[in-house]
């Protein structure tokens, strides 16, 4: 099993936060005894919310199917959110 850190960058806001920035904030919130778990970070650049085919999005939805993945780590609006 993975922990699965996943960032978005907006194409319709210009101040949107980095996919890095995501990346780093997603990672705060593993747990010590998490820490030994396999890190995946999936990054869909430049699109749009809106849209759920994007490529990072799709590969994301496929890991947890296959049950490979035991959270899923995302920030929204300047929130970090788990999903277990």
């Amino acid at each position: 099993m993975a922990i699965l850190c996943y960032a978005r960058q907006s194409v319709e806001r210009e101040n949107s936060i980095s996919c890095e920035t995501q990346l780093e904030y997603c990672k705060t919130v593993i747990k010590p005894d998490e820490r030994d778990e396999k890190i995946l970070t999936i990054v869909d650049q430049g699109c749009s919310g809106g849209n759920i085919d994007r490529d990072g999005f799709q590969k994301l939805m496929k890991l947890v199917r296959r049950g490979k993945v035991s959270k899923v780590i995302v920030v929204i609006s300047s929130t970090v959110s788990v999903v277990r």
